[in-house]
């Protein structure tokens, strides 16, 4: 029986067959990338330029740079201010948004057409980004007269603090949110509705119903320069006499929480921060000398009629009048309110100012020995603003830090 078994193959041979093997799957490799590659180039690119027609849809025309170059868009305060002029705050949003982006939904909310010459147009430091820069200053306005009312709920003497912290704000036709990211602002704008994206665009939330005919702007660029709309709760500047300045603003805040009153006032916090000027250079010769308040709290220690409990809740009462750690705030009114101090505390006070007579002339404690009368309402008088129905709070200003940002809205 002959034996017909193959002799095994030198490793040469092995090692040439594995070779060939592995070329011809390389090979094979190659030829599918190299005809893979120009497929998923046509894909990606067909997928981009879909969302870029999705994106900017009817802001094409102005868009376009080239054949497949788009510029940003971008919003500037002087432009905008022009269009809230023109149309004393109140925008008509028309038809549908002619794009489907973030940035489009909002300039649509806002009357922003294309073709009427707002946005403006800069070359596109990445091609594949479709987003929108807008002035800080053009946010801190559509905040300032478009969010949405905030409803608060009735309770201890809450501070509502100011937009700086935030990054969400709610309004009729939408929702805004944003964060810092790499030092740039980003913002992300959610359309509401279509309904609520072409309703009327009126300022303040229905408070503004309430004012004069053709004067939304004008009382509101009144309240962005000089802190509040209304010209009679302006505050003396800081070289006026301290009684007349401690005067005004007693005065401002009997007539800002009256709940009779019927005009509309729109505050920001640059009013506040006047204020709080005031109140600290009658009570701490401007804020940092608290040697007044460490007066008084000597006599409130010496008096032998008092438990500790009451000399406590007296100087703690006492030290938040002083404003030391905080300015003054726009509060909501509620059933938890301290009490007053008591008229012993009066006593007090007014002998510790009679004891600065005879401080130098043109001293702070003299200045506030001469206003005497007038020190002691600071101290004793509840002069916190409470917000009232008629009550509008710009949550920015010129000085926020916001307002001098570049500030990206998301496709």
């Amino acid at each position: 029986m002959s034996d017909n078994t193959q002799p095994p193959l030198p490793g040469s041979a092995v090692s040439q067959i594995e070779n060939d093997i592995t070329q011809t799957f390389g090979l094979a490799d190659t030829v599918y990338k190299a005809a893979r590659e120009p497929l998923v180039y046509l894909h990606n690119t067909y997928r981009k330029r879909a969302a870029r027609k999705r994106i900017i849809g009817g802001w094409q025309k102005e868009a376009r740079e080239g054949d497949n170059e788009y510029l940003t868009p971008v919003l500037r305060e002087q432009d905008f201010l022009a269009h809230l002029l023109q149309h004393d705050g109140v925008l008509d949003p028309t038809g549908d948004a002619p794009a489907k982006g973030g940035w489009a939904y909002f300039l649509h909310a806002l009357a922003i057409r294309p073709g009427i010459g707002l946005v403006g147009w800069m070359p596109n430091p990445d091609g594949d980004s479709f987003n929108m820069e807008i002035d800080g200053a053009v946010f801190g306005h559509v905040v300032n007269l478009y969010r949405q009312r905030e409803r608060y709920v009735g309770g201890d003497n809450t501070l509502l603090e100011t937009a700086e912290n935030s990054r969400h704000v709610d309004f009729p036709f939408g929702t805004l949110t944003w964060e810092l990211t790499g030092g740039s602002l980003h913002a992300q704008f959610k359309p509401g509705t279509q309904k609520q994206l072409n309703s009327t665009r009126r300022p303040f939330d229905g408070i503004g119903d309430n004012m004069e005919p053709n004067t939304n702007m004008a009382l509101y660029l009144n309240a962005l320069e000089k802190g509040i709309s209304d010209p009679k709760y302006f505050l003396p500047q800081s070289t006026a006499q301290l009684s007349n300045r401690i005067s005004k603003l007693l005065q401002c805040i009997d007539d800002l929480n009256c709940g009779h009153r019927r005009r509309p006032i729109l505050i920001s916090y640059e009013w506040l921060k006047q204020a709080t000027r005031i109140v600290r250079r009658a009570l701490a010769g401007g804020g940092k000398d608290q040697s007044f308040y460490n007066d008084i709290c000597e006599k409130i220690d010496k008096n032998t009629t008092w438990d500790k409990y009451v000399k406590a809740t007296m100087k703690e009462e006492l030290g938040r009048s002083f404003l030391f750690n905080e300015g003054m705030g726009i509060y909501v009114r509620g059933a938890g309110q301290s009490p007053p101090m008591k008229m012993w505390s009066r006593l007090i006070i007014m002998d510790t100012l009679n004891g600065y007579s005879k401080e130098p002339i043109g001293s702070w404690k003299h200045n506030s020995y001469l206003a005497k009368q007038k020190v002691v309402k600071l101290l004793l008088d509840d002069i916190r603003v409470y917000m009232g129905y008629n009550t509008w709070i710009l949550n920015f200003n010129r000085s926020s830090r916001i307002w001098k940002e570049k500030v990206i809205i998301g496709a």
